[in-house]
């Protein structure tokens, strides 16, 4: 008996095209580059979803990645006549590895993506790699080695999203240590909780927050844009639409 399984890859080109059918929000082009953007995400990334119930189920974290986000890219590249291919060709074009969790996800589409697609179109950072640190810089850190969960180096600027591990007491502690780092090596640390990602108003006081650090690099312009970005209702509602669609709030 032969057992035929579809390749990561192939299942993100099939996400992609299930979402496209049935549905008024599928008429959108949000909903299907979300949830392929979720599904690769995930497999690029540290984390499984529970797919029965991704939105409430149990989640597994610091599992290795299936794939990596190029191999995803050449494979969309090379395939030909298959449904759902131009959205996740998009969604490959946007998906980096190492991913620790699906909020991450969400929270870098809303930074990264175009704005008709929800986003801020703000410069993509690097997602949890290691900072590359000098002798020097180590002798000032209590860690051996940092990994920011997003990081710019260009705005000198770390996004860390403190999940419900870091309520704990030895979380807290971590939390503690880890900012210090950071600001030793001159770093400006952003806290990001569940809740800046609940809703428009906590999710625009936290953009108006990041924005606020780069604009000491890239001057007024980037937040009278932001500012136009963030009053447009049209832009708004897409945005809404990307992270319910990507955290399987339907």
């Amino acid at each position: 008996m032969a057992v035929f399984v579809d390749s990561p890859e192939l299942c993100v080109v099939t996400r992609a095209a299930a979402s496209l059918c049935g549905g008024a929000k599928a008429k959108c082009r949000i909903y299907p580059l979300a949830k392929a953007m979720a599904l690769a995400a995930e497999f690029c990334g540290f984390f499984s979803m529970n797919p029965f119930d991704p939105a409430r189920g149990e989640c597994l974290y610091d599992i290795p990645p299936i794939i990596t986000a190029e191999a995803l890219r050449e494979y969309v590249t090379r395939a030909q006549n298959i449904s759902g291919l131009v959205v996740a060709r998009e969604a490959a074009r946007h998906v980096v590895d190492r991913f620790g969790s699906i909020r991450e996800v969400a929270l870098y589409a809303c930074l990264v993506l175009r704005p008709g697609l929800g986003g801020l179109h703000l410069e993509k950072p690097d997602v949890n790699a290691p900072l590359k640190l000098k002798d020097k810089q180590l002798a000032l850190i209590k860690h051996e080695s940092i990994t920011p969960d997003l990081y710019w180096l260009i705005y000198k600027l770390v996004l860390e999203y403190d999940g419900s591990d870091h309520y704990t007491e030895d979380g807290a502690y971590e939390d503690k240590r880890r900012v210090f780092d950071y600001q030793a090596l001159g770093l400006t640390v952003i806290p990001v909780t569940s809740e800046d990602l609940s809703n428009r108003k906590a999710l625009e006081k936290l953009f108006k927050i990041i924005v606020r650090q780069m604009v000491k690099v890239d001057g007024e312009k980037l937040a009278h844009r932001i500012r136009t970005t963030l009053r447009n209702e049209g832009y708004c509602d897409c945005r809404e639409l990307l992270l319910s669609a990507i955290l399987a709030v339907e």
